[in-house]
């Protein structure tokens, strides 16, 4: 079999590469199994550390903590400005009190079937359990 020196061999064309289409997202949430007590008092030891730890960084030196700390349908914890902080864990309720003279405050959260709770104070700096 001879070959021209000049001519290239043809190509041969591949089949195109089939599409791949993803799936569409869930549209309806995972079921989560049930927490245990110790489960659910270490996510509200976690939301309360995290909440007062972001706090600190949006502080000022000086100024006074927040008058009052917000919650949304989703749990997230926020303050009046708007700032989002973390968000409590499902089936707890927070709470905060400020002192009188704005210099320290007590965030708790409290699980709402259990009434198991922990507290951070500002003055301590430590969550404890309730």
């Amino acid at each position: 079999m001879a070959s021209a020196p000049d001519v290239l061999p043809q190509a041969i064309p591949e089949a195109a590469a089939p599409q791949v289409v993803p799936d569409p997202l869930a549209t309806t949430p995972l079921a989560t199994a049930p927490r245990s007590p110790e489960e659910t008092r270490a996510a509200m030891q976690m939301a309360a550390g995290t909440i007062s730890f972001v706090l600190k960084n949006l502080r000022t030196p000086g100024q006074p903590w927040p008058t009052e700390l917000l919650i949304n349908a989703d749990n997230m914890v926020s303050t009046p400005e708007g700032q989002a902080l973390f968000q409590i864990p499902v089936g707890t309720t927070g709470g905060y009190a400020r002192s009188t003279s704005g210099e320290n405050y007590r965030l708790t959260i409290t699980d709402d079937s259990s009434g198991a709770g922990v507290t951070f104070d500002s003055a301590t700096g430590l969550v404890t359990n309730n």
